[in-house]
């Protein structure tokens, strides 16, 4: 059987046979059917020969249910491993149904990146009809229960053609790969310069898969950065365009170790690296309805973890300052998120930046839905915050006081809860002084 992969002057011929031995041939490779499957199933080859099948393949008819099947099964696994990498974030993207083979046969490398680029406009509805059908991709959305069940299908198949192969087979797939691929190679099919993730979409900012310089060159051009403390995870990045701040979620990950098990279960802390990334895109959005927070310019998906770039705001950190008057306007910006549904879970008055006339929220990887228990927590982490940073006691009482100015009612239902425990009880097991500390200050503002 002769088929023909690519299109115009990037393409290859494939020819596919019952029983013969893998050949070069003037303008393309043969190949055993056999093997061919096995590599669509198992990677058998590396995908050498099965990644072809990710272009435009004319002549292939007989081959349908063997291509179908690899593409499905590189779907599934190319939307999961964005999922891993990016968490909850995956329901903002809008996804081109020709992202995972796209990122596949850019990952696979020359040529196999030029012949897919070379026919993605002729495979493009071929693709969507597959992923609406298989329901993995509805709409541009990742469906990621769809995703997992055709994964464990593959996954499952994968173990019992795995368990009966013998190790004569792999000495065929590895000859096959010595003599096919450098065929394969000289195609001459140039890879594109873009990547993959041009073909995802976010409703702010845009989504990159490449490093993180690299990405900053293609923003900016010309940039340098600097960490403003060591304790930080972010960095300060100076450009032709002013400054941007650099996040990136995986460098203090353990950090949030000790803070996840002080947290009460209602207001857990998240230690995952790509879960607060998730977080704090959906929350940065969500809390820019009541307070101001930096704009989102990029999302990077690197091999190191997450990273975001986002706007840099100009304006006093509440912690630095000592004016009694801002403070009890912190206070009172924490209740009017409170009032719209939103708790901070990390109230550090460390991430609430006075901007001039208002109080802007420059940290939200923690931020959940408002409860009771939530919003108590957001009281309890603000003072204890304020006390390890030696913050006199007389500016954290006019920041609760400006709560209470701002949510009387909120406070009469918050502090029962604080002085029950039900919120406090892992921070007195861990740290007894400062949950004192903090409890004693609490309760100055219950009695005033």
């Amino acid at each position: 059987m002769r088929v023909v992969v690519g299109s115009g002057d990037c393409r290859v011929t494939l020819i596919v046979c019952d029983q013969c031995i893998p050949k070069i041939l003037d303008d393309g490779v043969q190949v055993p059917r056999a093997l061919l499957d096995l590599d669509t199933r198992v990677s058998l080859a590396g995908e050498n020969i099965a990644g072809l099948l990710l272009s435009r393949v004319v002549g292939g008819e007989p081959l349908r249910e063997m291509i179908e099947r690899y593409r499905l099964r590189v779907a599934a696994e190319e939307l999961l491993g964005l999922y891993s990498a990016v968490d909850g974030m995956i329901s903002e993207m809008l996804l081109s149904p020709l992202y995972a083979p796209a990122r596949r046969s850019w990952l696979l490398g020359d040529p196999y990146w030029g012949l897919f680029h070379a026919s993605s406009e002729q495979v493009l509805q071929e693709y969507e009809d597959l992923l609406e059908k298989s329901g993995i991709l509805v709409g541009g959305k990742v469906n990621r229960e769809a995703a997992r069940s055709t994964y464990a299908r593959y996954k499952l198949q994968a173990r019992r053609i795995l368990s009966v192969a013998s190790l004569r087979l792999g000495r065929i797939a590895r000859r096959l790969v010595a003599t096919v691929l450098p065929a394969i190679k000289r195609i001459a099919c140039p890879a594109p310069r873009y990547d993959a993730s041009s073909l995802v979409a976010l409703p702010e900012g845009s989504y990159y898969e490449d490093g993180l310089d690299e990405v900053l060159s293609k923003l900016f051009g010309k940039h340098e950065c600097r960490r403003p403390s060591i304790l930080s995870s972010s960095y300060v990045c100076s450009t032709t365009r002013g400054q941007v701040v650099v996040k990136r979620y995986a460098a203090r990950e353990a950090k949030w170790l000790p803070a996840s098990m002080a947290s009460p279960p209602g207001a857990k802390m998240i230690v995952s690296a790509p879960t607060r990334l998730a977080t704090e895109y959906v929350m940065l959005r969500r809390i820019r309805r009541v307070l101001p927070t930096p704009r989102i310019i990029a999302v990077i998906r690197s091999s190191g973890g997450p990273i975001m770039v986002r706007e840099y705001l100009e304006g006093e950190p509440i912690l630095d300052s000592r004016d009694p008057a801002l403070w009890e306007t912190a206070g009172c910006a924490l209740a009017k998120l409170h009032r719209a549904g939103i708790a901070l879970i990390d109230s550090n008055p460390g991430n609430m930046l006075f901007t001039g006339d208002t109080i802007a929220i420059i940290d939200a990887e923690q931020a959940s839905p408002f409860t009771p228990e939530a919003g108590a927590w957001d009281l309890v982490v603000f003072t204890a915050y304020s006390i390890l940073f030696s913050v006199d006691k007389s500016l954290i009482l006019s920041a609760l006081h400006g709560y209470k100015k701002c949510g009387p009612d909120l406070l009469r239902k918050l502090l029962p809860l604080v002085e029950s425990g039900r919120i406090t009880g892992r921070l007195k097991l861990l740290a007894y002084p400062l949950y004192s500390q903090t409890i004693s200050i609490l309760r100055l503002l219950e009695e005033s």
